[in-house]
């Protein structure tokens, strides 16, 4: 950046046509707008210096040096300026910082006006003349580059705070149930083409089955013209078909001995083994009869795949199996509504939090992006106080503001997480420029509720533009980067090439009993050692598939492969973004407020509801915005506001006339 001096870009700046054709005396008054007054209010004593030390100044003074100074100055003002401790600020953009430096130049002009130093018209050509240059100045990509990486290291610390003593991280309900579901690559072949044909014709609506019917039934028979009706479903939605149906044959494989070869989609028509599973779900599982109820509704969907060709209704209503099937859907529907309203409150008093709250848990995820590690420091003058720990490596890092970004999100735009891990650069994901406020949009064809309100497009909040902007420009082409060579991926995670042989000749050593330090437990190091290798030797066996994952991965956030690293760069699935979040949220909370919360991503729409409801905010305009209907939202409110909260306001003053 040393070849971006203040003359150097004065320079430039005076080249280019626009500037060309303005008045002569443009450059003199920029030069006088900044060294008697910008520079001044800066700091800098330019106002005192002649021409030619003038020359020398601005020869030798870098305009990244100027944007820093003017960062600095902006946080000192806005420290005095805020005097509440707990307000929720936003971080400072690159519009902001222009219009920074503009309200600094005014400041001085005005006093110099003041004085009899200038005349108005005269305050007004420095004005104009900086404002120009410096608008061309912030428009040049080198500064762009710049201003994200400068505006983006002044909100996260040098090191992360403590996380807290008690391990928070939440079992999730896809943990507890993979002890008992069988794995699709463990079912017998029959099996598995079953279930992609089934997936097939769930994902068109039928369509392949209805091509295929009219070939059993050409249309100069009678006997078959009505094709049967079934909705396409988005693959998000197939995917919890497909959960529940290998759960179901977890359980007939562990509590009713059938083998792996007897398993097939016909046994979910069996209504005996139905029941008996939802009962076991709800006596042995603690889980709700709405696990019952989703099961049967799959099952349906299964009695209409298999008998596409059977019934001559568009309705399946002459399948004896279906209306059995329906019957049952029915009663526990009604076992499930019954104990919903309190199994509902308990849940929310689990993972109720304020917005406050989850500003702060906002800020706290940032924090965490820092890239060393905190300890406490032992020493006599700060006992207590949190220091620098270790240096994270930059998958640490990154992965972290991954999870910071996302919980964000989910709080100023609280969609399903199902469409924001949609979202793609280019794609479904595009940034406006504005009228000086640049913002993202969202345009997603394929979501929840595409069938029947089509195309989803939403402008997103500008307090997220500058995260986003610093996700794209910065964090994943770093990630990038990194994986393009095996020596980067292994520096990526904190490894570096050496160390396996490192490794390896130390545990060759350890086996014959020999060790460069003492060791108490000679055996215990050499399986340290044994470790250590292995998780090396998996790392640089899972680079080519980690690289050729991400290079396939057009969308914003990525899985990071955790104890997997094979799997790094592929689609953020659902499951992880729910684990990421829930983990997260449940570390902040303990250590902000003491207590954990079990928040997961789809319940920051029912804080979202209660919060809008609580400001007085438009809540039909929010339904809009989430993508849901006024009767789930009706069905959210219920839910956040028990008998007591919504009469906590109303109990001390009723009885008085409201002026």
């Amino acid at each position: 950046m040393s070849q971006h001096t203040i003359t150097f870009e004065l320079s430039n700046w005076q080249t280019i046509s626009e500037i060309k054709k303005c008045d002569p005396n443009i450059l003199r008054y920029c030069r006088t707008s900044l060294k008697d007054y910008v520079l001044v209010a800066l700091g800098y004593p330019t106002s005192q210096m002649k021409t030619n030390e003038f020359n020398q100044f601005c020869g030798n003074t870098s305009v990244t040096e100027l944007i820093k100074k003017g960062i600095k100055l902006y946080e000192k003002e806005s420290k005095l300026l805020n005097d509440s401790e707990t307000a929720q600020t936003s971080p400072l953009t690159q519009s902001e910082l222009f219009d920074f430096f503009s309200k600094i130049l005014d400041q001085e002009l005005n006093a110099a006006f003041k004085s009899g130093q200038i005349t108005k018209g005269t305050g007004n050509n420095y004005r104009s003349s900086f404002e120009r240059y410096w608008k061309w100045q912030f428009e040049q990509s080198w500064v762009r580059e710049l201003l994200i990486e400068l505006l983006r290291a002044r909100q996260i610390p040098e090191f992360m705070p403590k996380h807290p003593r008690k391990d928070t991280r939440l079992s999730t309900r896809s943990r507890e149930e993979i002890h008992y579901g069988v794995r699709q690559q463990d079912l017998s072949a029959s099996a598995i083409n079953e279930l992609e044909e089934y997936k097939k014709f769930r994902l068109t609506g039928g369509k392949l089955a209805q091509k295929k019917l009219r070939q059993l039934y050409p249309q100069s028979q009678n006997e078959r013209r009505i094709s049967p009706e079934l909705r396409k479903v988005q693959p998000s939605t197939f995917k919890q078909d497909e959960t529940y149906i290998l759960l179901f044959y977890g359980y007939l494989v562990k509590e009713c001995q059938y083998e792996l070869s007897e398993l097939h989609l016909g046994l979910l028509l069996n209504l005996d083994r139905l029941e008996d599973y939802a009962d076991w779900l709800v006596d042995d599982r603690g889980r709700t009869y709405c696990n019952g109820l989703i099961l049967v509704n799959t099952a349906i969907a299964v009695a209409k795949f298999l008998n596409f060709d059977k019934t001559k209704r568009s309705d399946y209503l002459d399948v004896p199996v279906i209306l059995n099937l329906k019957d049952l859907a029915r009663k526990y529907n009604k076992q499930y509504q019954q104990n919903k309203k309190k199994t509902d409150q308990k849940k929310w008093r689990s993972k109720e939090l304020t917005y406050p709250q989850l500003f702060e848990v906002v800020d706290y995820l940032l924090a965490c992006c820092a890239p060393n590690t905190s300890k406490v420091s032992q020493s006599k003058q700060w006992p207590g106080k949190l220091i620098k720990g270790k240096e994270r490596s930059l998958e640490a890092v990154v992965q972290a503001y991954q999870i910071h970004l996302i919980v964000k999100i989910l709080v100023y735009a609280p969609w399903r997480q199902g469409e924001i891990r949609q979202w793609a650069k280019g794609k479904t994901l595009f940034r406006e420029e504005g009228n000086g406020q640049p913002s993202y949009s969202v345009i997603l064809e394929e979501h929840k509720l595409s069938q029947q309100n089509g195309e989803l497009a939403r402008k997103l909040p500008t307090a997220l533009t500058p995260d986003l902007d610093d996700w794209i420009n910065i964090w994943r082409p770093k990630i990038f980067n990194a994986i393009q060579t095996l020596e980067g991926w292994l520096e990526f995670s904190g490894y570096k090439l050496e160390d396996a042989e490192n490794l390896q000749q130390r545990l060759e050593l350890a086996k014959l009993g020999l060790s460069k330090r003492r060791v108490e437990d000679q055996q215990k190091y050499i399986e340290r050692l044994e470790d250590r290798l292995g998780r090396m030797q998996r790392r640089i066996a899972a680079w080519k598939p980690a690289k050729a994952n991400l290079e396939a991965n057009d969308t914003l956030f990525l899985s990071f492969g955790s104890s997997h690293p094979e799997s790094f760069g592929k689609l953020l699935d659902r499951k992880s973004c729910h684990s990421l979040v829930t983990t997260a949220i449940a570390k902040a909370t303990k250590y902000l407020f003491g207590e954990t919360k079990q928040l997961n991503p789809h319940g920051f729409r029912h804080i979202a509801i209660k919060h809008c409801l609580e400001v007085q905010g438009n809540l039909e305009a929010l339904a809009v915005y989430m993508n849901h209907s006024q009767k789930t939202q009706q069905q959210y409110l219920k839910q956040v506001f028990n008998a007591y909260t919504y009469t906590e306001n109303f109990v001390d003053d009723w009885w008085r006339r409201k002026l």
